[in-house]
């Protein structure tokens, strides 16, 4: 579809930063911040369709998975989100130590990582 957010900009909760998505499909710029495959974003993105393009104005993009160089993490994370990576250690193991286990411990970013 064809969009036109130009009232939403201001109620997006990155600011201009959705303009980066602008002039091109949406696939690859929400590959990046995957918190935006959601229910809801897509119903609140429908009320800004203002058309569609045709089979043969759509241009194939198959880029590369970006979070396919992400750390392998521990298997006892609660997952709230794996792409990008939000997850919790349960509270039981944190309790265990003073200090959170290296293993355990993460840095969230909402951007893919290019090496670990």
């Amino acid at each position: 579809g064809v969009y036109d957010v130009t009232d939403f900009v201001r109620q997006h909760p990155g600011g201009e930063k959705i303009l980066i998505g602008a002039g091109g499909p949406i696939e690859p710029f929400w590959a990046l911040y995957a918190v935006h495959k959601k229910p809801y974003v897509y119903d609140l993105l429908a009320q800004y369709r203002i058309g569609n393009l045709s089979k043969a104005d759509i241009v194939k993009d198959d880029a590369d998975d970006p979070y396919a160089n992400d750390p392998v993490r521990h298997p006892v994370f609660n997952i709230n989100n794996p792409r990008p990576f939000n997850a919790e250690p349960p509270l039981n193991i944190l309790a265990d130590n003073f200090i959170t286990p290296n293993d355990l411990f993460y840095v969230r970013n909402h951007h893919p990582s290019t090496r670990y």
